[in-house]
């Protein structure tokens, strides 16, 4: 307090603000990860009320266009009304979010896309390693194409109740999720290694590992998938998982149907 220091400012707190606006995919999907979301992904993760209070100090039209969707929503008696906000910053056609592929590599999170919005074809690996609200999903693989979740993630479980065995038996477990289980055993958890990342040209590309997710049962177990533009509006993916150790490989997928 009072030395002159705004956190917006920082390029790290304004990322607080600004991912969910990086991850949105395709347009209008949000994938789901962990405990977030659902299996269908629709909508996006920003808060238009976050979004207003960080107006003034985060020049980003992506935040002037959320808190503009909700000005008047909320009122605080000490600050200057949302319209009055809003109104510093020009009223320009709706940015485009979702519109490009991304990569958070702190999170582990690698997005392949081509096209927009109707036409978008997106892919969405996950090769990272937190603990908090986790599910054992390393080398998940979600897809999207033509305004539809086609490889879908389930998202928030239906109960929290630390004794429901549905939500350990199958909504956090490996089974529930796009992935490749070995000897019919859940996941462990360690770090990821991403070997290469291309989200350039008509052929877009990810690799990576994630030994940690079998330790002392497999020795390679590797995703690599390639997004191919075959024509406007009309990509397909390609999709090699590889896996050297244990004696059983179940590769799971799971749509919205």
């Amino acid at each position: 307090v009072g030395v002159g220091v705004s956190l917006f400012e920082t390029r790290r707190f304004a990322k607080l603000l600004q991912w969910p606006f990086d991850l949105q995919t395709a347009g209008i999907f949000a994938p789901s990860h962990g405990d977030t979301g659902n299996m269908f992904a629709q909508g996006g993760m920003w808060s238009p009320d976050v979004c207003r209070i960080a107006l003034p100090y985060v020049k980003d039209p992506r935040i002037a266009w959320a808190a503009r969707s909700s000005a008047g929503s909320e009122k605080v008696l000490f600050d200057r009304p949302s319209e009055e906000l809003v109104g510093d910053h020009p009223d320009s056609e709706e940015p485009a979010i979702g519109s490009q592929p991304f990569h958070f590599p702190a999170y582990g999170l690698a997005r392949l896309q081509h096209g927009e919005n109707g036409d978008a074809t997106a892919s969405v690996l996950f090769y990272g390693f937190h603990g908090a609200h986790m599910h054992h999903d390393q080398l998940n693989l979600v897809l999207f194409a033509r305004r539809n979740c086609l490889l879908t993630d389930i998202g928030y479980p239906e109960q929290t109740d630390p004794y429901n065995h549905r939500r350990f038996g199958f909504h956090n477990n490996t089974v529930a999720h796009n992935t490749v289980v070995v000897d019919s055993c859940k996941q462990a958890r360690g770090p990821g290694i991403l070997y290469g990342y291309e989200p350039n040209g008509p052929v877009q590309f990810v690799d990576a590992s994630c030994e940690g997710a079998y330790p002392g049962t497999v020795s390679l177990y590797r995703r690599a998938n390639l997004l191919v533009k075959a024509a406007p509006g009309r990509s397909y993916l390609f999709d090699v998982f590889t896996i050297h150790g244990g004696t059983q490989h179940d590769w799971s997928v799971h749509g919205t149907q």
